[in-house]
């Protein structure tokens, strides 16, 4: 998993994450990537 929290550049962080290993969860307060795929 990958986990993104607040953060002041939070919306440039998850366009990243986005483009490199696909789309996001939003789960409570938090993004999350479930990344089994792209890794194993």
């Amino acid at each position: 998993m990958v986990v993104l929290g607040s953060h002041p550049r939070e919306a440039v962080l998850r366009e990243l994450i986005t483009a490199l290993i696909g789309a996001p969860q939003r789960v409570d307060d938090v993004w999350v990537w479930d990344v089994r795929a792209v890794v194993g």
